[in-house]
């Protein structure tokens, strides 16, 4: 379907920055300015924000290239907008929300950020969008969004934030724990979408009575499932019809659903099938530092399921697992190996280019395996 391209509220009236009500050409004037700033984080929210403001000008968004080579998207202001109302309404983020805006406008997330606070007429406080950027000023907030990383670390801080939006790379379980353990009154919300859909189109409320996170679908939203039990989405509001994810997911009676991993990641051991991600949400918090898991052919197997760490585990952590009883027998890792992981800006592990470097034999020898 074409975007529609009907004129949009570019600039709320209720829209402040440092302090002060910014209409949309003392805007433009500063985002001029600005992008010759010697920081790259203020020339990418300048060359955004501009974009933004001026007439005619298609929103240019790139994938972060996770799950295949990255590529770059165009939106309309329209689309953008409209995403901007949906995140507003779940949330209940109206004019005067004092904003922390701490995510680089190089990525979606950050981009997304200042189209909420441009048309929702948000009070703003903008910092340098590194791994600690609530150092940089004091005060509370209504709404942040961060990073896993960035959340991890402020977690001594966070009741200075009524609500928090986290994505960007999976929330590990030990900052879960971390957060429950202060039992710390902030709301955290966990994103479920993509580039293609400009950032969510689903939350989950982090609660310590969900054992798997149930993602609500935002306002006018529409989910159902193909034939491979994915994921797919129509989205009106962004001319979004029939988008067939690869996230495998378990719909609840109330509209929310549960994602169980992706279908491209599905392992095949044994004639039985293995989600990585569910797997890895289980045995998680008994992991130190990062991992990821992955399928490797193997003679016995088929393909098996392998595990792979960065920092050394217990040892015989394989055999522990599979004493442990927190997986049934064919989820349990066949393989560990203890190799530097490369990951992207964003903090997601790069999961084929692991895997593909261990099969590669780049990586050494496994440094545990299980009959």
């Amino acid at each position: 379907m074409k975007p529609r391209n009907q004129d949009v509220d570019l600039v709320h009236p209720d829209f402040t920055w440092e302090g002060k009500s910014m209409d949309a050409p003392t805007l433009l004037a500063r985002m001029e300015l600005d992008k010759q700033d010697t920081r790259p984080w203020v020339r990418a929210r300048a060359h955004w924000v501009s974009s933004w403001l001026k007439p005619d000008t298609l929103l240019e968004v790139k994938t972060s290239g996770t799950t295949g080579a990255p590529k770059t998207l165009f939106f309309t202001k329209n689309q953008a907008y409209q995403s901007a109302l949906a995140t507003g309404r779940f949330l209940g983020l109206g004019p005067g929300t004092r904003a922390f805006m701490a995510l680089s406008c190089d990525y979606v997330a950050g981009k997304m950020m200042w189209v909420r606070a441009l048309t929702l007429g948000w009070t703003v406080t903008e910092v340098d969008p590194g791994a600690a950027p609530w150092t940089e000023t004091s005060g509370t907030f209504d709404f942040a969004a961060l990073v896993p990383l960035q959340l991890a670390l402020s977690m001594a801080q966070l009741d200075r934030f009524k609500q928090v939006l986290v994505g960007g790379a999976p929330l590990g379980a030990p900052i879960i724990a971390d957060f429950f353990h202060r039992r710390l009154s902030t709301e955290v919300w966990v994103s479920f979408g993509m580039a293609e859909t400009l950032t969510h189109f689903a939350l989950a409320a982090l609660k310590e009575s969900t054992e798997q996170m149930s993602y609500q679908p935002l306002p006018g939203i529409r989910l159902s499932q193909n034939k491979q039990g994915c994921l797919v989405v129509d989205y009106p509001m962004l001319d979004i019809n029939q988008l067939e994810t690869n996230d495998v997911v378990e719909f609840k009676d109330d509209g929310s659903f549960i994602w169980q991993g992706r279908v491209d990641h599905v392992i095949n051991s044994a004639g039985i099938k293995i989600h990585p991600e569910s797997v890895g949400q289980v045995i998680g918090p008994l992991i130190d530092g990062p991992f990821d898991l992955g399928g490797m052919a193997d003679q016995k197997w088929g393909v098996a399921l392998c595990l792979a760490t960065e920092k050394p585990q217990t040892p015989n952590f394989l055999r522990l697992l599979a004493e442990s009883g927190l997986l049934r027998p064919h989820e349990v890792p066949k393989y560990l190996w203890v190799t530097q992981l490369p990951i992207t800006p964003s903090g997601k592990v790069k999961s084929r280019k692991l895997w593909a470097d261990i099969a590669q034999g780049n990586c050494g020898e496994p440094v545990e395996k299980k009959d």
